[in-house]
């Protein structure tokens, strides 16, 4: 059994004492009991209001979520947050009602997964000096002023790693009425479930927040983590064995499975839409449907078809959830009983699945990209065919009654 299994709150603590320079604080606690907490624990993130470089002070860096106050925050730059108009480089605002679009060229953040894929959006970051198996954490909204409490994350990602460049996701949300019911003015919880692995790097990306046109910045006051310190001889919490593996790190053949399932789900009602918003027929000039931009950019499709297999030419590799699944080894971290109840589910699932989504994918590609010999392009040569065909015919008629028409009145 591991030394200490009670659940705890890792950050924010009692006692600190933070480093403005450095984006840190440092934790000295003499009590015997909870010595594994000091240390120095780091903190970054993708950007900040007021950040003017290296060793600059800023009122508005991540360090807020983990001082425990609620009247600090972390805060991300936006249009007219200076006398110059943006900061730290950005060319527009990063949220455009709510949504991540990015700070402009260069400004687009994205944190890449084991799976080969990423999580687009601002980011906040920790690295604690221990491994920490987290069971759930909080959000505390910024509510001074109140407008800011519509800030609120309604799509994020909460990650872990152990060397900060490789990422797992542990818990993630997707909906506009999470905090519906809530009481904006005391921390929102979100348990942690199926974690199985300790981190020492914690990291939080924030994809959106509800549609608004004021949610044009990331504004969140507090980032509470809860969980275990595991300290068994090897690393372990309970039964399960700590993850080795040096390409998927934390990451599961069922949780890279299931995680291909849902992406490909989202490329196909995304695509869906896609095709019905680009109908000539049925949508003409966007008057019927009233599609958003986003549900007509194409690129924004090629990023969701990119996640399921894609080629990186710089780096001459294959990417994407599909590549990644092809080479998983099987001894990634988890114990034999759900090994063996898991392991046929997932090869009869990925031979019975994978390989006919793939190939329905393809085809939906080709009417996307028009390619030639394909089935849509047929289709539509023939639609043409038969449309300009009917126009010549109708022309015929026309020319035909004109002259039988003309003779017969001499």
């Amino acid at each position: 059994m591991s030394l200490n299994s009670k659940v705890f709150q890792a950050v924010p603590l009692d006692e600190f004492k933070i480093n403005e320079i450095t984006n840190s604080f440092d934790v000295n606690i003499e009590n015997s009991d909870k010595e594994f907490l000091n240390g120095n624990y780091k903190v970054r993130q993708s950007s900040c209001l007021d950040d003017q470089g290296v060793n600059r002070k800023s009122n508005y860096s991540a360090t807020n979520l983990f001082d425990g106050r609620n009247s600090t925050f972390w805060q991300t730059p936006y249009i007219k947050s200076s006398k110059t108009g943006y900061q730290d480089g950005y060319r527009q605002d990063a949220y455009e009602n709510g949504e991540y679009v990015g700070g402009g060229k260069n400004k687009y953040h994205t944190t890449m997964l084991t799976d080969g894929t990423t999580v687009d959006g601002e980011w906040a970051e920790i690295q604690l000096p221990y491994k920490l198996l987290l069971t759930d954490y909080f959000f505390q909204a910024s509510t001074s002023p109140k407008i800011y409490t519509k800030r609120f994350p309604s799509h994020f990602y909460v990650l872990g790693s152990n060397d900060g460049e490789k990422w797992v996701i542990l818990d993630s949300h997707n909906d506009d009425t999470i905090f519906m019911d809530k009481n904006m003015e005391l921390p929102i919880e979100f348990p942690v479930k199926d974690n199985l692995f300790s981190y020492s790097y914690y990291r939080v990306v924030i994809s959106g927040m509800i549609s608004s046109d004021n949610n044009n910045s990331v504004t969140l006051a507090e980032w509470s983590l809860f969980g275990k310190v595991c300290m068994n001889t090897d690393g372990t919490c309970g039964d399960f064995i700590q993850d080795t593996t040096e390409n998927f790190e934390g990451m599961s053949t069922m949780d890279t499975s299931l995680r291909l399932h849902e992406t490909i789900n989202d490329f196909n009602e995304q695509y869906a839409r896609y095709v019905e918003c680009k109908d000539r027929e049925l949508n003409p000039y966007n008057r019927v449907l009233k599609c958003s931009k986003k549900e007509m950019n194409k690129r924004d499709l090629m990023k969701k078809y990119n996640k399921i297999i894609s080629y990186d030419r710089k780096k001459r590799r294959k990417k994407g959830i599909v590549y990644t699944l092809q080479n998983t080894k099987f001894n990634q971290a988890t114990s034999q009983e759900v090994f063996d109840t898991t392991h046929d589910k997932i090869i009869n699932m990925y031979e019975n699945d994978i390989h006919k989504m793939r190939s329905e994918i393809n085809a939906k590609m080709d009417y996307i990209h028009q390619k030639k010999n394909s089935l849509a392009s047929d289709i539509e040569d023939q639609y043409h065919y038969n449309r300009y065909g009917g126009v010549m015919l109708s022309i015929l008629a026309t020319t035909t009654l004109y002259y039988v028409f003309f003779r017969l009145n001499k």
